[in-house]
């Protein structure tokens, strides 16, 4: 899961010598850019309340997993183009299926049909399934799995997640430091 930005020089040729003083200040401006967005999408992945299209959300950090795996990749291709990107996967023994929990708390999940190994329906072995994101989690337990209702049976299905949208809310809490840096970064333009 990414967020990319980038910048159009193609008008700063126009501009004569003030456009390029544009287009050298502009790797350094968009750098700081992408270390603001990065900052706020750890923020909003580590316990701190914060505003989407969907609503108010706080994303409780267990291990940080999620917020270490923020990352800037710049120059992404060009040194007008970086991307503010995260992605941790969890998977559990005896079951194939990997999951991007991250890519799922930013733009949700359909309902989910559980595939079970043959040695989870026996209760044998350390065979557990965990669907990231949401209150139902199905682990092992004595005799089997614990289900939605906390008995232990097998679920047949896993209701839809609505997405946060946590890594576009970053991007657009972190609009007012954008503007400072790039104003602060182009006012002595000559």
């Amino acid at each position: 899961m990414a967020f990319r930005v980038s910048v159009n020089v193609s008008a700063s040729n126009q501009l004569g010598s003030i456009g390029q003083q544009i287009e050298a200040r502009i790797p350094g401006i968009l750098k700081d850019v992408l270390d603001a967005i990065a900052h706020q999408a750890v923020q909003n992945l580590s316990g701190v309340p914060f505003q989407s299209e969907t609503g108010t959300h706080t994303i409780q950090k267990r291990t940080g997993k999620g917020a270490a795996s923020v990352q800037v990749q710049y120059p992404y291709g060009s040194p007008y183009k970086g991307r503010v990107f995260a992605s941790a996967f969890t998977q559990y023994g005896d079951n194939s299926e990997r999951w991007d929990y991250l890519s799922i708390l930013e733009f949700g999940r359909g309902e989910i049909r559980p595939k079970y190994t043959s040695s989870a329906k026996s209760g044998s072995g350390r065979a557990r399934l965990a669907i990231p994101g949401g209150s139902v989690q199905l682990v092992q337990g004595q005799g089997g799995f614990r289900g939605v209702t906390g008995r232990y049976r097998f679920v047949k299905s896993i209701p839809p997640m609505e997405g946060k949208y946590w890594m576009a809310a970053a991007a657009e809490a972190a609009k007012p430091e954008i503007q400072s840096i790039v104003s602060d970064r182009l006012q002595n333009l000559e």
